[in-house]
This record gives structure tokens, sequence and C-alpha cells, in this order.
């Protein structure tokens, strides 16, 4: 495993046996159950191997009601979100941003912030957060999915390609696998190597990956290939998904046939180049939906759609809603 001072909210001293560490928990809505449990089960654990009370957590929300998770369960949350203490840790979740009650959730945050309390971000809190403007001069790690949006909503903020990254008061995970090796760290920098060796061995973790670990796997293993062509066509059009690209331009670009070039994507994709370009162009919308204020029609042209009517109806024949509704 990594040094502690790499690897934890620590900044290198001898870890101290510290009194609980409170945690809460914030839900918003699309928050996920594995991102929960990569949160809950090394605390549970770091508990269990000691037979010390090392960590004590709750769930909270704004409105106080239950938080339907993304899988479809739903996990009762309590309103403590006001009362906390200085060296609470602070864990956000959610899937999509919420709206309507975004003004009061980033003048809570901001108060946090404030009192010293330190946070985690999982999925799209990381957005909120940079709303609030808590995440300039700092490195974030962002999913990949999200880079591209992020660096351009939020140029300030330090967007970094990699599993995660802690930073003294904010760490932010990219994945639930990132946030349970995320929190190996924070036990270790708490209670030492011992404590975290055992709650690696309970959870069958033989080493941490080090925060600088690449998010994604390369495109020739992804999809199975070693064509130089094809590879250059997928990263080209997931670098430019703003632009009308089309299948002829990418032909000319790299110099080969259409036929060819379609023989390829049936082969290792399963589709036609020219629905794998739409379908990247509808996915990436998708995201600016879920994460941005972006209009319909702005979307639409940051994606690539000549009209939003032309972008309305590709995004109903894929998802099966229109973008006003899904948004």
């Amino acid at each position: 495993m990594e040094h502690p001072a790499r690897n934890s909210f620590s900044s290198g001293a001898q870890p101290v046996q510290p009194i609980v560490q409170d945690v809460v928990i914030v839900l918003g809505e699309g928050a996920t159950l594995a991102d929960c449990s990569a949160v809950t089960q090394p605390m549970h654990t770091a508990n269990s191997v000691s037979g010390l009370v090392h960590f004590r957590w709750h769930y909270a929300s704004l409105s106080g009601r239950p938080t339907k998770l993304a899988c479809g369960a739903e996990l009762a949350c309590s309103t403590d979100m006001n009362q906390l203490h200085r060296d609470t840790l602070v864990v956000l979740n959610w899937g999509r941003t919420p709206s309507e009650e975004e003004k009061k959730l980033i003048s809570w945050l901001r108060r946090q912030y404030r009192v010293g309390n330190r946070f985690i971000l999982l999925g799209n809190s990381v957005f909120t957060m940079a709303r609030a403007g808590l995440l300039s001069d700092i490195p974030v790690a962002v999913h990949w999915e999200w880079m591209d949006p992020m660096r351009e909503l939020f140029p300030d903020v330090d967007s970094v390609d990699q599993l995660y990254t802690v930073t003294p008061r904010i760490c932010a995970s990219t994945c639930s696998d990132a946030a349970t090796e995320m929190m190996v760290g924070l036990i270790e920098a708490r209670h030492g190597r011992d404590v975290s060796y055992d709650v690696q061995g309970q959870l069958n973790r033989p080493a941490c990956r080090p925060p600088s670990t690449p998010q994604r796997i390369p495109l020739a293993r992804k999809y199975g290939s070693r064509n130089q062509i094809f590879l250059s066509v997928v990263e080209r059009i997931e670098r430019s998904y703003e632009e009308d690209i089309s299948v002829q331009d990418l032909c000319r670009e790299f110099n080969i046939s259409r036929r060819q070039l379609e023989r390829l994507f049936a082969k290792k994709t399963g589709t036609s180049p020219f629905r794998f370009i739409k379908d990247h162009r509808l996915r990436k919308a998708q995201k600016l939906l879920q994460v941005t204020n972006m209009s319909v029609l702005e979307v639409a042209l940051a994606c690539g759609f000549p009209s939003d009517s032309c972008f309305r109806n590709a995004f109903k024949r894929k998802f099966g809603v229109t973008p006003t509704q899904f948004s």
C-alpha cells in the first residue's frame, strides 16, 4: 500500500488514536447503494476487526425524507445536518443535482466548510461543490464521462483523470471501488497500518491502488483490437462529440474506405460507425442534461446535432423519453 501521506487525509504525521470519527452521509436523488457501501463497509470492518468504535455514521437529507437510490431501494434519512461538530466527515452522494434544493444545499456546504469539516465527494456531488466555489485550486478527480462538461463549466477547477484525489479538506472518488480504497487510506492515516491491513484482508483486497491510477482501460483492451486505424477513429469520435463529424469525414481523415470502416465497426462494436457516432453524442447529451442548466437547444448544438428537433427525436428513440422529460 502507498505511504499514508499519498493515500489518505494524512499530511505525513504518524497516526494517532483519535476520538470517534463522526460521519454524515448526505444523500440525494440517484445516489447509489454501491457508493454508500463503499464508504460504510470499510468503516464497519475497522470497528469490527479492532473491537473499538472508530467510526459512527448516519444518513441524512435536506428534507429528512427517505431517499430513493438508483437501484430503486429507499434509505431512511434524518435531517440531522445542522448540528455537526468540527471534524465531522461529510460524505456527499447523489446522481442528479437536486436543483430545487441546490441553493439551500450550497449554503449548507459553505457553512460546513467554514467550520472546518472535511468532505468526500461521490457521484455528481463534485458538480455541486464546484458550483459552491469550494473546489478552486485543488486537484479533483472527475469521472472520465464528466471530464469535458466539468472543464468547460468550471475552468478554475483542476479536474484530473485519475481514480480518486486526496487533499486535507476534500477527497473525490470516481467509482465505488476507488471510494473503498480511499477509505482504507483514511483508516490507515487515523489508526495505522495494522488496522488498515486487517480491513484490506477482510475486504479481500490484497493491495490498494494509488490515487493517481488512470481511470479507463486502454481502448485496445476495451474493444479487443490492435487495429490502429479503428482505435484512432474511436478516439477521434470520443474526443470530438461536439462536432458534426460524418462517416465520410472519418474515411477521408484516416484514408480508409467506408466499406472497410463499416466492417471494422461491425466486428468490434456490433454497430455501424454512423450509429456509434450518434450514440456517443446522445450519451454526452444525457450527461449534460443531468449536470448542467443548459437548454435543450444548447445541449443539442453542444453535442453536434443540427437542430433541437433532430436532437429531441434521436433522444426519444434512444432513451424512450424526451430531453425535457429526462431533465
